[in-house]
């Protein structure tokens, strides 16, 4: 597993990096074991999104893209 950014200061290295990349994945390949190898032809990928409380696992072909979103009258908005 390997990280997807570079950290920016050393305050983020008080908690693990939030977004990772995870090699050589059990849960890609219970997917492909489930799925009976019918997507073992694809390049997918296994990310792992991770906070204090929860952690997000992710199946893609496709790499995740991260946007700055702000708050503005209660809704979100992506910051341009």
């Amino acid at each position: 597993m390997y990280r997807l950014s570079e950290v920016q200061n050393s305050k983020e290295l008080n908690f693990p990096h939030l977004f990772w990349k995870v090699e050589k994945s059990q849960l890609l390949e219970e997917f492909h074991r489930q799925s009976l190898e019918i997507y073992t032809d694809r390049d997918i990928t296994h990310y792992a999104f991770l906070s204090a409380s929860d952690c997000v696992d992710v199946l893609s072909e496709t790499e995740p893209t991260f946007n700055n979103l702000i708050k503005a009258d209660d809704v979100w908005l992506k910051e341009f």
